[in-house]
């Protein structure tokens, strides 16, 4: 969930999805808060499916956070990831 204060803490923040290889994203997803229908002064819950890549070695990583690229103050809590495996019939 994410908490703006105001209107101007809409003007910095994302939620950056990527994978990454060897210290190298080679997916990468992020989604703007003020393009998402974000209320300020209020608890937001935002949500965004992602396809992983073909995995190229197997250290390779997923990472999902929060980037603030502005000066104001944004609140996260209980971010959390669900991760769902294809279902294979033979």
């Amino acid at each position: 969930k994410v908490f703006p204060p105001d209107d101007a803490a809409l003007n910095g923040p994302s939620l950056v999805v990527t994978f990454n290889s060897k210290g190298r994203a080679y997916k990468y997803n992020a989604i703007r808060l003020n393009k998402e229908g974000i209320k300020v002064g209020q608890w937001n819950t935002i949500e965004v499916e992602y396809m992983t890549p073909y995995v190229r070695h197997a250290y390779d990583h997923l990472e999902i956070y929060f980037w603030n690229n502005g000066n104001n103050k944004v609140f996260i809590d209980d971010l959390k990831a669900e991760i769902y495996e294809p279902k294979i019939e033979y």
